[in-house]
């Protein structure tokens, strides 16, 4: 069986990119898609069905280290924010600022609140000083809030009392009850939808590219098949380049009624013949549908004319006539390109040298 050239065809990257840029569209359309289903998405969740409002308020707190400890006179670290945000939800900032609440009046079953709550009500960091923590109240329930606000402020000026490197723990201000921020990163969403959705459909489209063994520049059929062709006939032109009708009239000129094979449906080929010169080629013939009488007289007309529908994923189908025409001794010596893109091909030969004979 014949080993055909195309299987150590290189990979054409101009070609690759050209035909990526024609379908770039689909790759935008994509993005946008993704951008509406993943941003759209989010803002749903965090938005229209982000739960009821929620209120905060925020304290701000000064506090007294002791700069030595003992006859050491060891320098105390200063407690840093990771540190502070894990003390608000040990036991004893719970149990201490649950007891002050209720001694403020809370009543629970009014607010529907247990003491396993606060750990997600309660929230803690440091800013830029070391000796200035803030404290966050955040709860569905204003009165809640303000209650539960007043009981941690009370608890963080206990808390001196528990660590041997504090001196005091003074308040030093507060916010005013605000609604709390949402955290909705609507744009963030919409970007990474897009920058998902175009990624994808850039991967797929070039897999696709890739596998794809249609012919699109007439070069192709030399680099695959062996076979030269002799130039490309665009969906809107109505007749032959001047380069495609020296190339036929040299290599079909001496014989007459020369045979025409064509391969894919969409060929026009009356309107290939029409563009052909007159009484050079018999009546066309697709490749489908050819029987023992078609072969006898591609024999005898000696040469042949392949005509190829460019892009229309049909690489196997020519290597299978070709294998076909080569058993029944019909000599194939040149192939035109039928339905071609022209800006393409045009684009693929931008830039290069024209030869002077």
């Amino acid at each position: 069986m014949q080993q055909w050239p195309y299987a150590k065809e290189p990979f054409d990257t101009k070609l690759f990119v050209l035909r990526f840029l024609k379908k770039i569209w689909l790759v935008l359309c994509t993005a946008l898609v993704g951008a509406v289903l993943i941003g759209g998405g989010y803002y749903l969740k965090k938005v229209t069905f982000g739960g009821p409002t929620e209120y905060e308020i925020t304290a701000s707190y000064f506090i007294e280290y002791n700069t030595f400890r003992g006859e050491t006179e060891e320098v105390v670290n200063y407690t840093n924010a990771v540190t502070w945000e894990s003390w608000v939800d040990m036991d004893w900032f719970v149990d201490r600022a649950w007891e002050h609440a209720l001694e403020d009046g809370l009543v629970p079953e009014q607010y529907g609140v247990e003491k396993s709550d606060l750990p997600d009500y309660f929230y803690a960091t440091l800013q830029s000083d070391l000796r200035i923590p803030y404290s966050t109240v955040t709860t569905p329930n204003k009165e809640l809030t303000l209650l539960l606000n007043g009981a941690l402020q009370k608890t963080f000026v206990d808390f001196a009392e528990e660590r041997t490197e504090m001196t005091s723990i003074s308040i030093v201000d507060e916010t005013e009850l605000t609604v709390a921020d949402k955290d909705v990163r609507t744009l963030r969403a919409v970007l990474l939808g897009a920058v998902v959705g175009a990624f994808i459909a850039g991967f797929i489209l070039a897999l696709v590219l890739i596998w794809d063994d249609s012919i699109v520049v007439p070069e192709s059929m030399a680099y695959r098949y062996g076979v030269s062709a002799v130039g490309y006939l665009a969906r809107e032109q109505q007749s032959l380049s001047e380069e495609a009708l020296i190339n036929v009239k040299y290599l079909f000129g001496e014989t007459k009624e020369n045979g025409l094979v064509a391969i894919g449906k969409g060929i026009d080929a009356q309107k290939v013949q029409a563009a052909l010169p007159q009484k050079m080629f018999e009546a066309c013939r697709f490749a489908d549908s050819l029987t023992e009488a078609d072969f006898e007289k591609l024999r005898k007309a000696g040469k042949l004319l392949l005509l190829v529908e460019a892009g229309t994923c049909s690489g196997k189908e020519i290597e299978q006539v070709l294998q076909r025409l080569k058993l029944q001794d019909c000599t194939v010596v040149g192939a035109l390109l039928c339905n071609a893109d022209d800006k393409l091909i045009r684009g693929y030969h931008f830039g290069n040298r024209k030869t002077e004979v």
